[in-house]
């Protein structure tokens, strides 16, 4: 049981950084714009690919999410099927 919270838990950093990262790319791209370092239309086309990277990274997320919300909610059901088991084949199930 530890080995799987453990799974679930090594990729959260990941995915933040990357966002951090892509934060970092757009002030930079503000700075060049201002700056009149490279035109604004091609500025502008740049930020539009680092926002479809953004909502890559956001969509991410939210799938990892749901997925562990899965694996948590299958893992609570077997945990409460083996309860249901063990109380019915106890002292009072009859079994």
């Amino acid at each position: 049981m530890h080995s799987a919270r453990g799974g679930r838990k090594a990729g959260r950093g990941r995915a933040s950084s990357e966002l951090v990262r892509l934060q970092k790319r757009f002030e930079d791209l503000a700075d060049q714009i201002e700056a009149e370092l490279i035109e604004r239309s091609i500025g502008l086309a740049v930020a539009q690919v680092l926002n479809f990277a953004r909502a890559c990274v956001r969509d991410g997320l939210v799938a990892q999410e749901q997925e562990q919300l899965v694996e948590r909610m299958e893992l609570l059901e077997e945990q409460l099927d083996e309860q249901s088991k063990r109380r019915s084949t106890g002292a009072w199930g009859g079994a």
